[in-house]
């Protein structure tokens, strides 16, 4: 079994945040914004913008990883870094529901562009 953080592609959530967050990257750190709970956290206290957090949030290559894999038992969930994150920050009233809508949207945007390059 891998611990939830040896699950995520370190190098790959890196690029992705140098692309759109290149200054928050340089000014809290990878650990600090790394997986989506922790950038909607630095986002709620005003430290990243929206658009840029929805656009990293939308592209983020393991939000789409089912909370609860058939193939794996419940503990080789990754406690962070998954759809889950979202979903907790909307119940605790962190973000709204337009803002869950729009990574929605973007990510299923991002998804049929994936699916059309791959035909």
């Amino acid at each position: 079994m891998q611990h939830w953080q040896d699950q995520i592609d370190r190098d790959a959530v890196e690029v992705l945040l140098r692309e759109w967050l290149p200054e928050a990257l340089e000014r809290f750190g990878f650990e600090a914004i790394w997986t989506p709970k922790r950038l909607i956290l630095h986002f709620v206290d005003g430290h990243v913008d929206r658009e840029s957090v929805i656009q990293v949030l939308a592209q983020y290559p393991y939000l789409r990883i089912p909370p609860t894999p058939e193939v794996e038992t419940f503990p080789d969930v990754p406690d962070e870094g998954s759809v889950q994150d979202l979903m907790r920050a909307y119940f605790t009233r962190r973000i709204d529901g337009q803002f869950l809508d729009d990574v929605r949207c973007l990510g299923d945007q991002f998804q049929s562009v994936g699916d059309t390059d791959e035909s």
